[in-house]
């Protein structure tokens, strides 16, 4: 009995396990990736998929075979899980190109982010100064875009880092 005890209570803990990606490489993600969540998580809110905030960015950004798959906790897009996960899916960008080519193209790919988040922060300014509550509504909106944006950023910014 005491065993069913013990694991129950850490049931919602995460714990990192092995899992094979597309490309057969050997990856690290945890539990939580998988759907698990502890109580700790629970409480900060849900997560949010980038693809629900950028539907209209997704389909101009090419060479990430994961980028639906990421996320971010509005209000806390910088935890260090969402940050990690972010990086460690983003070394699988344009991994079928070498060199200066694929530097080029994730390159080209961060210019356009850098474009949305322009844009982004112009409609956010526009709406700031807007008092009606609509606005107040479409603020919190571009600021949750912003947030996501963030994270694709990191995405395809930890993908220079890995050479190929």
């Amino acid at each position: 009995m005491t065993e069913k005890l013990s694991s129950w209570r850490r049931g919602g803990k995460a714990t990192a396990k092995q899992h094979l990606d597309a490309g057969n490489r050997d990856s690290h993600y945890s539990d939580f990736s998988a759907g698990v969540v502890s109580e700790k998580e629970e409480l900060l809110g849900p997560m949010a998929n980038i693809q629900d905030c950028l539907a209209d960015v997704l389909p101009t950004l090419d060479g990430s075979p994961f980028i639906r798959s990421l996320y971010f906790r509005p209000g806390d897009a910088y935890n260090e899980q969402t940050i990690n996960h972010a990086k460690l899916l983003g070394k699988e960008i344009f991994s079928d190109l070498r060199g200066e080519e694929r530097k080029a193209m994730i390159n080209e790919q961060i210019d356009r982010i850098q474009l949305a988040i322009r844009e982004t922060k112009e409609g956010r300014l526009t709406t700031k100064d807007e008092t009606e509550k609509k606005s107040a509504n479409t603020f919190i909106g571009q600021d949750e875009r912003l947030q996501a944006l963030a994270v694709v950023m990191l995405h395809y910014c930890a993908a220079l880092q890995v050479r190929f």
